[in-house]
């Protein structure tokens, strides 16, 4: 029987989001209702912030997934990629014949088409330069529209339809549903492209590198010949893929290292960010970044050039990003506690863990920086990371580990072991513990602490509730030990 034509979408059209509290999903669930559509959707994870930021924009969102959720024959279905196809709404939409898409197909159809597209991609640092990408253009005057994987601090959503040309959009390698194996970010019209890096990751998507450097290479064959692709020069893996898959269009490259076309000078510390100077267009400016690290400096850079090459105005650019908040769970300070300062950090790949950890030694000199590290994502709990995870986390001054708890069917010699990395740090110097579970982390991060030590807790995901567990027994904690008595890190 011939599949049915896909119903037109048109302002009031009943749309179905299966899996909308993702970070894209829940985004595109919001530009959908500005658009003048019917949108409500599931999920069987549903919790903060994206369930609060849902419902804040008064859209329904049902628990759990069910053939019934769709009994009432909604004109769309979008299929979030953490869906199979034997999820029970993706067999009824299949079942019931109802038109169906992806979350990234529907963006490139219903919101892109007109929109000057900016697309920016790479294993790290995507989310800080989307947001930082879409906070320049919006202080510019430019009304830009953005779609991030994240949650930011200045702006007023994950999402904004915007009425100017640019659309900022995060650009996701990871595939696009169960229907489409191909990588998210070939959905999104580029016109811009900002490259920031491209490593082996998501090893439960791509073999192996060169699967990856294929899906970075087919996004920058989509860039027409007036289009623009801002690369990092740092990142060896962008000057591979470049290099094996030309782009038509010009190509500028940006860092901190010689070699760039577009490099930041005379950078230095400045309070809790960085202050550098750049050139954009003839004219070189003074910046200042809120934000720690040499890696964010790059990103703030690749966020410049796209936004001058946008449109906005090297001076207004220059106010812009001395007035950016940030991004929740990118270095956030959630808690100070007994003179203890507590971080949340969304790194979890060994390259962006070792430049967090490396930018907040800098955000806080002469303080003992503590790593609590989850090993969490498909990639994170693999053994070939072992190593790599070791000389990352060797740039905090404590390393605290817990034990895996999802293992994702790996098989035992697959599994990356915490205590081996413990092993590995303790031999090279840096003091570490790994822990069978989590309490007993607990109790001793509140036995150990000192007043002054900066604790950043760094996961893909909830860490368990962790933070505000930690948060709480610090601030009823008994007077924590002199230093001078610490034999941390001793037997393990």
């Amino acid at each position: 029987m011939p599949s049915l034509p896909p119903t037109p979408l048109v302002p009031g059209s009943r749309i179905h989001v299966s899996g909308i509290c993702g970070t894209g999903t829940g985004s595109l669930a919001c530009l959908l209702t500005d658009m003048g559509m019917a949108v409500r959707g599931s999920d069987d994870h549903v919790y903060p912030p994206m369930s609060d930021y849902l419902a804040a924009r008064q859209i329904e969102v049902r628990h759990g997934y069910a053939a019934a959720n769709l009994a009432d024959r909604p004109d769309w279905v979008v299929i979030g990629n953490a869906l199979s196809r034997d999820n029970p709404e993706a067999t009824a939409a299949r079942d019931l014949g109802l038109s169906t898409t992806s979350f990234a197909a529907a963006l490139e159809q219903w919101v892109l088409p007109g929109r000057l597209s900016i697309v920016v991609a790479g294993t790290h640092g995507k989310t800080t330069t989307t947001t930082l990408t879409a906070h320049l253009l919006c202080e510019a005057g430019l009304d830009p529209g953005w779609l991030i994987g994240g949650i930011p601090c200045g702006l007023p959503g994950p999402s904004h339809l915007g009425a100017g040309t640019p659309f900022v959009t995060e650009g996701d390698e990871y595939d696009t549903a169960y229907f489409d194996k191909g990588s998210k970010f070939l959905h999104y019209r580029p016109r811009i492209c900002i490259l920031t890096s491209v490593e082996l990751d998501h090893l439960d998507i791509f073999a192996d590198q060169a699967a990856v450097d294929r899906a970075f290479g087919q996004l920058l064959a989509l860039l027409p010949a007036d289009g623009l692709l801002v690369a990092c020069g740092d990142d060896p893996g962008v000057r591979r893929v470049v290099a094996a898959t030309p782009p038509a269009c010009a190509v500028v490259w940006y860092g901190l290292r010689p070699g760039a076309d577009v490099r930041p000078r005379a950078v230095v510390q400045e309070g809790m960010g960085r202050r550098f100077d750049l050139t954009l267009g003839d004219t070189a400016h003074t910046f200042h970044l809120p934000m720690s690290g040499d890696h964010n400096v790059a990103n703030a850079t690749g966020a410049l050039l796209a936004a001058h090459r946008a449109g906005a105005d090297p001076t207004a650019l220059t106010q812009a990003l001395s007035r950016f908040a940030g991004i929740r769970r990118r270095q956030e300070v959630v808690a100070e506690v007994a003179g203890i300062t507590l971080i949340d950090d969304f790194a979890h790949h060994p390259t962006a863990v070792a430049v967090t950890l490396d930018g907040l030694a800098h955000r806080y000199p002469g303080r003992r920086l503590w790593a609590v590290f989850e090993f969490r994502s498909a990639s994170a709990i693999r053994r070939c990371f072992e190593s790599a995870y070791a000389s990352a986390l060797a740039h905090a001054d404590r390393v605290v580990l817990p034990p895996i708890l999802r293992h994702h069917r790996l098989t035992a010699d697959q599994l990356l072991d915490p205590q081996a990395v413990a092993r590995a740090l303790n031999a090279a110097g840096t003091p570490a513990r790994a822990f069978a579970e989590l309490d007993g982390l607990v109790t001793h991060l509140q036995a150990e602490l000192h007043s002054e030590d900066v604790v950043v807790v760094m996961s893909s995901g909830g860490f368990d509730g962790l933070l505000p567990r930690l948060t709480a027994v610090l601030a009823h904690r008994s007077p924590p030990r002199n230093r001078q008595c610490d034999d941390y890190g001793k037997g393990a």
